[in-house]
């Protein structure tokens, strides 16, 4: 199960360089239909690696539900060598009364 939200970064410099940036999301939901609740995880291959939502998900847990957009930001570093790092985001979401959901 990859998430709604699903990147990985893989430093293809062997040797000296870091690689690094930050990922940027624009999530719009219509006919209100609204976000629920995010889940955040992710996995590194070392102790080197990084990956920070912001803002962070604890106060993304407090604000999400209710709304229908959604920027999420995310800076990411990866150390020098075969490297990688992995996140995800598992986003709920729900339509108008009467219409089921997932």
């Amino acid at each position: 199960k990859l998430g709604s939200i699903y990147a990985r970064h893989v430093n293809c410099d062997h040797a000296i360089d870091w690689d690094d940036g930050l990922d940027r999301y624009a999530i719009t939901l219509k006919n209100k239909w609204v976000f629920t609740r995010v889940v955040w995880s992710w996995h590194k291959s070392s102790e080197s690696e990084n990956a920070t939502p912001l803002p962070d998900p604890g106060t993304l847990r407090k604000i999400i539900p209710g709304q229908s957009s959604w920027k999420p930001i995310i800076s990411w570093k990866v150390s020098p060598g075969p490297d990688q790092l992995e996140y995800m985001w598992e986003i709920w979401i729900k339509g108008p009364k009467g219409i089921p959901y997932y």
